[in-house]
């Protein structure tokens, strides 16, 4: 007959209970992690980590040019309220290269005009001016285009803020890397915008006031404070991570040998 003392019953749950906050603190970490590396990258983990598709280049690098695919353009009819002018809209291209939002009276009313045509389109970079020193444009230049219709004037101020957002294609050093949203009326000068960056996602935010011309350019973070991930703190969230792990893989080690020794 056994006189081995019997397992406590509120053990399992105080484990599971254990578990759990273990696993909390990883994701909390985790979280805290892709946060300050982006603003645009604080979204839940479940989300996923596909990586982004391949870039389509209007004239590909050499060594892409048997696996890329031209870039889409894009055509929108915009109606016109005669009091509110345009309705609040996201257009994108179908390859998500470049996306435009407008809030409502974005494009205002136009008198004698019942709708707008709005066009996005891919452009060489070529063919335009080089971006301000030390950038380099990367990828396409995309045109954004409003004109009335039927009269088939173009607008090129903006009633209220748009805002843009331009697909790049991916850095070769992700984390040192800093992409900044250029303008241009006319193509031969660019002017830089205050830039919103995500760079796991390649993706460039800015708000606009004008249309015209539009690209990303890309420039080297080497000793600026500023776009730096400091290591400090990403030892520390891995540091948690593994405490958090190492308490889960404790509790259930020590559990089994409660176990043994009471059976």
């Amino acid at each position: 007959m056994s006189h081995g003392t019997s397992p406590q019953p509120g053990r399992p749950r105080r484990l599971a209970l254990a578990a759990g906050l273990a696993v909390g603190a990883t994701y909390v970490a985790l979280a805290a992690l892709s946060g300050s590396i982006t603003p645009l990258a604080r979204r839940p983990l479940l989300d996923g980590l596909a990586p982004a598709p391949l870039y389509r280049w209007v004239k590909p690098p050499p060594a892409l040019a048997s696996v890329n695919k031209a870039p889409l353009s894009g055509r929108f009819v915009i109606d016109l309220d005669p009091q509110t002018g345009s309705a609040a809209a996201v257009y994108y291209t179908k390859d998500n290269q470049i996306s435009l939002g407008f809030a409502e009276g974005a494009i205002g009313p136009q008198p004698g005009e019942d709708s707008v045509v709005l066009t996005l389109t891919p452009l060489d970079p070529a063919r335009f001016a080089a971006a301000p020193a030390p950038m380099r444009i990367s990828g396409n230049v995309y045109q954004v285009q409003v004109t009335t219709q039927p009269g088939n004037q173009t607008i090129k101020a903006l009633a209220q803020p748009a805002q843009l957002v331009l697909f790049y294609p991916a850095p070769t050093h992700a984390f040192t890397t800093k992409h900044t949203i250029l303008a241009s009326p006319d193509g031969k000068g660019w002017t830089p915008l205050h830039t919103v960056d995500s760079i796991g996602q390649q993706l460039a935010q800015a708000n606009v006031t004008s249309l015209g011309y539009f690209a990303v350019g890309e420039s080297s973070t080497s000793g600026q404070a500023r776009r730096s991930i400091p290591i400090g703190p990403i030892l520390t969230y891995v540091a948690m991570g593994g405490l958090a792990a190492f308490v889960v893989f404790r509790l259930i080690a020590s559990g089994r040998r409660r176990g043994r020794r009471n059976g």
